[in-house]
């Protein structure tokens, strides 16, 4: 697993914990075509209240017709999901 993508759940963990909301970070692998299915089933092991998922932005027209994980995840989840884009540097 990515030290980085570690370092931003820890974080975040800290961050909402700090601000009175119970959190816990998960990392998930999965094999590519299979993670919104992972996090989805994760989500319900765990009887979660709120998934919260980072998508890149990609702007324009041709973004409405693609298909992400956050995409499937929030079509999907039994509870809230938020997502929050952040962009890839180039």
């Amino acid at each position: 697993m990515s030290s980085v993508a570690r370092h931003m759940v820890d974080d975040a963990v800290v961050l909402l914990s700090t601000a009175g909301v119970q959190a816990e970070g998960l990392l998930l692998e999965s094999t590519p075509g299979y993670t919104p299915r992972a996090v989805l089933d994760q989500a319900r092991k765990l009887d979660v209240d709120l998934i919260v998922l980072g998508s890149p932005h990609h702007g324009g027209p041709s973004a409405l017709f693609r298909s992400n994980v956050a995409d499937e995840v929030s079509r999907h989840a039994k509870c809230p999901v938020l997502i929050v884009p952040w962009h890839v540097p180039a």
